[in-house]
């Protein structure tokens, strides 16, 4: 037997993508469906693309290919694949490997079909790139943002015209990309978007807020919207070029879809709104107008048509679709044709089911939203109702509907709903062939003002039942006079405020809550009920052996199932041979019943096809089709597959009520004001509890007319008396006034001291509670103690745990989670257990001595290998137990060990932890071990405190029967006594408050009490017992209970006769009685003797039983003690080996933050030496040029002399002499330039000469001594920029040595493994010595090692 989808009936919204001009793809359960939307009024079939991972988690992106009918997605599970299928045969064309080890946020495939890009999150924030034509990786980068914020890059795309261009948006903006080919593919960052958040990116590039919606345009730009405006973008460049602030009432609102329709941007917001935006005139508002088809509707996603020619939108329950008008885009109608939902199922999950037949077998469901949905077989939606509310105008309040059933003897069916009202409906053809129905109402009845829980009717007559969360009712439905009056036959409350009509027949109470009931056979021998609850795997069978009715015997019995965390409904066919199961985990069961004997379940398929929990299970009328509803939104009707070797026999005969022809009206809408039947009912009983009060207050005021006539008799008979026997007339008044005095007096002193009394109260109350929290409640486990009874000192305590809060129950569900993630992915190819060529490469094998080395879990480190050597002695090991050698059992509990759930198996090994989320993880986890340790000690501990409770009742016991040995016998023996040490052993004593300590007084104040209130003094003592006297003279001066004659005091009552006479003068008679005295007296002694020794032997006997006891418990209680010892140092060493790991992540932190610091001052320093740099070049070039410079001069100085030397041989033709003669006074330092030495005997143009060639010298010296001064300044400055520059280096240099030795630190951290060991004695003995040596970091190796 096995299960087909046969179709859908529902839509939870979300993303709707097309695969053809016609045919949507959307997600529904853990897969996707695929409907044909080519006639808009007759949506065609749909297939069902099925997880092949049956993964209960989904999928978590998709997106498809309309040129080339591609269809790609990525279920969510560790390190999951993208599949690849082509439409319509859904073939697999690739699967994508070699992506994140999370899940993908968004996909997207290219224009050309070419190449795949997804960007994964939250918190590996990657952008993938996949060439489909080789199924391989071409690119990966990091998008950007923190990755310890679980921030969204919810959508990625290609442009539409260039494959090269890639754009990521999300939560920290928007970043585009371009694909270069070199060697390889590679993504290239384009320059950020710049934004308004300062710590949005961790490279210092600011990005934009959260990107709701982007586009792109024809012209390679992008849209994108923010919180307050609508950007623009250019691809290449990433610049913003323009930007379109958004209406005030629309920014509250989620932009869902933008677009450019020629000089309108067009946008669509999750409530229905669309607003359009004129490009031309500065951003202002074209139009706006809202598109939802009702107030209340929310929209969850909308896309473009292939065609280009409308919009589909998409929303909980809904599909619907606007055409653009050609004509006119700009303007509010640019919207043209009927605004009709396509789709328009529940607008979310279905909570109940019901199969009738009205023309053909229907399918009517019920949903959170208040609506009632009439399918037809091929699932076609036929017929709807939503139930409404009178008295309330809002149309967002919605009556849900929390049960619904169908009647097994007609085709009528019960509603419930959350304001205690039931329906009894119908459904009627609206014509002879119109398939459409429409919903007509039987009768209503308002029970109360409570949520139907649950509504049920009898199998075989016309009444159902109706549950709620305290009262349940018994309705009459049979149909009466052509009409249906539903009236309330029985009723029981389980509150006890009403009168109850109903009697329990049998009652079972479960450790769990129960979520799905249903009833499995039902005839004279008895009735069957299966019950599920979503905390256990197991079905729960309840069967009466006699009739409900007889208040027979309940058998219970548990049928394991094979869900994995708990079962949240069941559904049973009509005829009762099947049942459905629906699992917390998604997956959905199919079961053959078989109640020959007993009840018992045998499986025959299974299908996983919900993310979450499955709502409700429902067979049809003929057990063909199986309908299925989860929390997800998603409905399924299953096709069940009979194969012919498995023949399920037909429905049950139903006895079926002849068809009459019963008056129906509209459903009417409900009212808040109408009084329910509960509040009916209590009128009348207020009302009759008011008559009751009326009658006893005619009955007192009679008495009182009685008494003022009694009175009135004795006043007149007084005034008729004589002088002597007249009263006075003030006797027969009572004093109201004094009396109004009085009472008045005591009320404000009774006010005054219950205010004080309050006041006192709410004091202790506040303290009380506080030192209770404190000390009571938030302890998950108080602390106790067990006291031995013979020992003095020999006691034990068990381990007082705390309350776990919230975010550490959060943070370790996580920490689990994860671990079982990873240990699934690891169990197909990787052993848990390191292999032996691992340790080798990690560990010596000279270190003989270390007992674990890696290969046993952290929970055997303390524990010697030699002596458990298997998991489970290791679970046997306080002697509790004890392992009897049975092979399947030592397997069971292998197999128990390596469970994915326990912690021993989600611990990583020991030398396995290389990372520091791997250290957090294995501290998390350590911990978690070390608390079950101690949970485990305490429930031991319980057990034997229960233990002792129960061993000290036999010791009380027959210490009062040695007490009563010893009165008997009259001696004074030392026997065993003992009681319980308050409050160390009973801890619950300190929170609890007796009756003596609520009444309690000084006995001065009690004796001062009880004489005032008897009017007594303290000389009067004899009276103060009169009533104790009066009782005794009343039982004849005894009190005490009759005993029973007590054996060893009985003595026998001699003859009267016996002390008066001699024995010789003794008569026969008396003589005869004397020896029959003496021997009834030596038999009595005898007897007593006899007596007497039994009671000794029955002494020792149970003082050495109570010996026995109390040595037996002591044994325990030593072993449990030392059971502690090894609790204790195993908690020891594991929080040392967590605070060692604790020790070092947080080195690693300060490592890193020291690292991140340097980093920084480096790029400082960096910056610093590029600017010193530019600084050393300028001033080289200065120092080039000032030199070049002064070389200049130096050769025109030398140039000065070379010209006047030819000046003079060319011009005056002079002779050598005369030259050297010129030259000498040339060079005179003290030459006057004023006038002519004497000696100088040359003409006056040549003196002339000699002047300007002298002035030219004068000033070339004087400039060639201002460039030597500046070259040696310049240089002077070169040379301590040099030394900045060298001290940079030298600062820089530093702190990459710095740097590369934190690294090593960090990447020794990185393979440093804390390993527990064991050191056999004498290994860890070192020698003594005078100071304190430290062995941090020493290596105990064996001493023969060493000598060998």
């Amino acid at each position: 037997m096995g299960l087909s989808i046969l179709g859908h009936l529902g839509f939870a919204g979300g993303e709707v993508t097309f695969i053809d001009q016609d045919v949507v793809v959307y997600l529904h359960g853990n897969g996707l469906a695929i409907s044909d939307l080519t006639d808009l009024a007759n949506v065609g079939p749909t297939k069902f693309v099925t997880n092949n991972l049956e993964c209960p988690l989904g999928i978590s992106a998709f997106t498809t290919s309309v040129p080339e009918h591609l269809v790609a997605f990525a279920p969510r599970s560790a390190e999951p694949c993208i599949h690849v299928l082509k439409y319509p045969q859904l073939d697999p064309l690739s699967v994508l490997r070699g992506g994140t080890d999370l899940e993908y946020e968004s996909i997207a495939i290219s224009h050309n079909a070419k190449m795949l890009c997804a960007v994964s999150g939250p918190f590996d924030h990657h952008l993938y790139l996949w060439s489909l034509e080789i199924a391989q990786t071409l690119a990966k980068v990091a998008i950007g943002g923190n990755l310890a914020t679980p921030c969204t890059w919810h959508n990625c795309s290609f442009s539409p015209k260039n494959s090269s261009m890639v754009c990521t948006g999300g939560s920290y903006g928007l970043v585009f990309w371009k694909v270069q080919v070199v060697n390889d593919h590679k993504l290239q960052r384009i320059n950020a978007v710049i934004g308004s958040r300062e710590d949005a990116a961790e490279d210092g590039n600011v990005l934009l807020d959260s990107i709701s919606a982007q586009c792109w345009t024809q012209n390679n730009l992008v849209l994108a919207v923010g919180r307050s405006s609508v950007m623009e973008f250019d691809a290449h460049s990433g610049i913003l070029t323009r930007l379109f602030p958004l209406a005030v009432a629309l920014q509250e609102s989620l932009c869902l879809f933008v677009t450019a329709i020629e000089e309108i941007i067009l946008l669509l917001f999750s409530n229905g709104i669309v607003q359009g935006i004129r490009t031309s005139t500065s951003g202002s508002t074209e139009f706006m107008l809202n598109v939802a088809k009702e107030p209340c509707s929310k929209y969850s996603w909308c896309s473009l048509l292939p065609r280009r020619d409308g919009l589909l939108l998409s929303g909980p329950g809904r599909i619907q679709i606007l055409t653009l008008n050609g004509a006119d885009a700009s303007s509010s109608k640019i919207f043209a044709g009927p605004n009709a939902a396509v789709i328009d199922y529940h607008n979310g999950p279905v909570l109940g089911m019901a199969c009738q037949s009205i023309n053909d077998p229907t399918l009517v469901t019920a949903g959170a939203d208040g609506a009632l949905g009439v399918w037809t077989r091929d699932g076609t939606l036929v017929g709807r109702h939503k139930f409404q509310i009178s008295d309330v105008d809002s149309e967002d309040c919605v009556v849900s509907i929390t049960s619904i059933t169908s009647a097994p003897c007609n085709s009528n069916f019960a509603v419930g709903t959350s304001i205690g009202c039931i329906f009894l409906l119908s459904g009627k053809p609206k014509s002879q062939n119109n398939v459409l129905v429409d919903l007509v109402s039987l009768g209503n009845l308002q029970l109360c003002r409570e949520p139907i829980t649950s509504v049920i009717f009898h199998p075989e007559k016309d009444i159902l039942a109706a549950i709620s969360e305290s009262n349940a009712f018994i309705v009459d439905t049979s149909p009466q006079k052509g009409s249906i009056s539903l009236c309330v036959l029985a009723h029981t409350s389980f509150s006890g405020h009403l009168a109850s009509s109903l009697n329990a027949a049998w009652k079972f109470e479960t450790d769990f809550p129960c979520a799905g009931m249903s009833r499995l056979k039902f005839d004279s021998n008895g009735v069957t009920f299966l019950a599920t609850s979503p905390i256990s795997c197991d079905i729960m069978a309840l069967a009466s052996s006699d009739a409900m009715y007889r208040n027979g015997k309940l058998v219970v019995s548990k049928i394991e199932s094979s869900h994995d965390k708990g079962v949240m409904c069941l559904g049973v066919s009509n005829g009762g041979e099947l049942v459905a199961t629906g699992g917390v985990d998604g997956r959905i069961a199919l079961w053959r019943a078989l109640t020959e004997s007993g009840v018992d379940l045998v499986k025959l398929c299974q299908m996983n096809l919900h993310t979450g929990p499955v709502a409700y299970t429902h067979f049809s009328l003929d057990t063909s089709i199986l309908y299925s509803s989860g929390s997800d939104g998603a409905v399924f009707s299953l096709n069940i597959l009979v194969p012919q070797t498995l023949a399920i026999p037909s429905e049950r005969h139903k006895a079926e009520h002849p068809k009459l022809t019963i008056q129906h009206v509209p459903i009417p809408a409900m009212s808040f004001h109408q009084a329910t039947w509960c509040e009916s009912c209590q009128e009348q009983i207020e009302k009759l509890a008011a008559l009751k009060i009326k009658s006893h207050e005619a009955a007192q005021r009679s008495i009182i007319a009685n008494l003022r006539s009694r009175l009135l008799e004795l006043v007149a008979k007084n005034n008729d008396a004589c002088l002597n026997e007249k009263l006075e007339r003030n006797e027969f008044i009572i004093d109201r006034a004094r009396h109004r005095q009085v009472l008045t007096a005591s009320q404000r002193k009774a006010n005054e001291l219950e205010k004080q009394l309050r006041v006192e109260k709410q004091a202790r109350d506040v303290i009380s509670a506080r030192i209770r929290h404190d000390c009571w409640d938030c302890m998950e486990v108080q602390a106790t103690e067990c006291h031995s009874f013979l020992t003095p000192r020999l006691l034990t305590s068990n381990f007082p745990l705390k309350l776990r809060a919230d975010k550490q129950k959060h943070c370790l569900e996580c920490v689990c989670f994860l671990r079982k993630l990873a240990l699934r992915q690891s169990a197909s190819s990787i052993s848990l257990s390191l292999d032996s060529s691992v340790l080798s490469r990690r560990l010596s094998h000279n270190i003989s001595w270390m007992v674990n080395q890696g290969k046993l879990l952290p929970s055997l480190d303390l524990i010697n290998i030699e002596q458990h050597d298997s998991i489970a002695s290791i679970k046997l090991l306080d002697g509790a137990l004890e392992n009897d050698g049975n092979d399947d059992e030592e397997a069971r509990l292998s197999e128990e060990a390596w469970d994915e759930n326990l912690t021993t198996t989600q611990l990583y090994q020991p030398i396995a932890l290389h990372t520091s989320i791997q250290k957090r993880i294995q501290c998390v986890l350590v911990g978690e071990l070390l608390r079950q340790a101690q949970a485990d000690f305490n429930f031991r501990f319980g057990l034997l405190h229960d233990e002792k409770r129960i061993e000290l009742g036999r010791i009380l016991e027959k210490t009062d029967r040695l007490q009563g040995i010893c009165g008997e016998l009259g001696i004074m023996e030392d026997y065993f006594k003992h009681q319980f040490a308050v409050p160390e052993e009973t801890p619950e004593v300190m929170i609890q408050v007796d009756k003596s300590e609520i009444y309690s007084s000084t006995p001065e104040a009690t004796t001062c009490m009880v004489r005032k209130s008897t009017g007594l003094n303290a000389d009067n003592t004899d009276d103060y017992h009169a009533s104790k006297r009066a009782l005794e003279d009343m039982m004849y001066g005894t009190l005490e209970t009759k005993k029973e004659t007590d054996r060893l005091q009985t003595v026998l009552q001699a003859p009267s006769w016996i002390d008066d006479q001699n024995h010789d003068d003794l008569t026969s008679e008396q003589k005869k009685e004397l020896e029959e005295f003496e021997t009834a007296k030596g038999l009595l002694a005898q007897q007593q003797a006899k007596y007497r020794k039994a009671l000794e032997l029955e002494f020792k006997k149970l003082r050495t039983e109570v010996s026995d006891i109390a040595c037996s418990f002591d044994d325990k209680l030593k072993r449990l003690a030392d059971h502690r010892v090894f609790i204790m140092n195993f908690v020891t060493t594991q929080e040392l080996y967590s605070s060692r790991m604790c020790v070092g992540l947080l080195k690693n932190e300060a490592r890193l933050i020291t690292l991140s610091r340097l980093g920084s001052q480096i790029s400082t320093l960096n910056l610093k030496k590029d600017c010193q740099a530019d600084i050393v070049t300028s001033s080289l070039s200065l120092v080039s040029a000032e030199s070049d410079r002064l070389n200049r001069l130096q050769a025109e100085d030398k140039n000065i002399d070379r010209h006047l030397k030819r000046d003079l041989q060319v011009e005056k033709q002079m002779v050598q002499e005369d030259i050297k003669l010129v030259l000498s006074y040339f060079r005179r330092n003290n030459l006057s330039l004023e006038e002519k030495p004497d000696d100088w005997r040359f003409d006056d143009t040549t003196w002339q000469m000699l002047l300007s060639s002298r002035k030219h010298k004068v000033a070339k010296e004087a400039m060639i001594s201002d460039a030597a001064e500046t070259l040696g300044n310049l240089k002077a400055k070169h040379a301590n920029s040099l030394v900045v520059f060298g001290d940079i280096e030298q600062e820089i240099v530093k702190l990459r040595k710095r740097q590369a030795k934190i690294r090593a630190e960090l990447a020794t951290s990185e393979v440093n493994c804390e390993i527990l060991v064991q050191v056999r004695q004498g290994q860890n003995e070192v020698d003594a010595e005078a100071a304190v040596t430290d062995y941090f970091d020493a290596i105990f190796l064996p001493v023969e090692t060493i000598q060998g």
